[in-house]
């Protein structure tokens, strides 16, 4: 089961994006806790590229790939927000957190305890490609 959505670059459309991909997995076998996983990542990834990829005239692209035995997660920008490559991306990620700092982090807080592969390259044009693979685990 794949779904391609192309969606304007604003906020309020994060919550049925969200909502799909669990309905999505769930409909594919995997258990409530996985399906909520896919849910924080598919919020985690549309919330970064509409917040630092993009404009309120861009567009975010999303594309979820399910089977019974995993899920994959593509979600790009245009680049017209604050324009960093995927390089520098993960060093930021990598860096600790400044103490005080009560947001950022979500990529590795989240989405790299969630997925079983995490990917992030430069998209031809501008922009960043998000890429989170979920595995099916033995028990669901």
């Amino acid at each position: 089961m794949t779904y391609k959505i192309s969606f304007p670059a604003d906020f309020k459309n994060i919550a049925p994006l969200r909502d799909l991909a669990f309905h999505m997995t769930m409909l594919q076998g995997f258990d409530r806790q996985e399906a909520e996983h896919i849910r924080c990542i598919v919020d985690e990834l549309a919330t970064n590229a509409i917040e630092y990829g993009s404009q309120k005239t861009s567009e975010v692209n999303l594309e979820l790939d399910a089977d019974s035995k995993q899920v994959k997660i593509i979600c790009s920008d245009q680049g017209h927000g604050n324009r960093m490559k995927a390089v520098e991306i993960e060093k930021k990620i990598r860096e600790p957190l400044p103490i005080g700092a009560n947001r950022g982090r979500g990529i590795s807080l989240i989405v790299k305890n969630f997925a079983q592969e995490f990917d992030l390259r430069d998209r031809e044009g501008g922009g960043i490609i998000a890429t989170a693979v979920v595995k099916k685990s033995i028990s669901s």
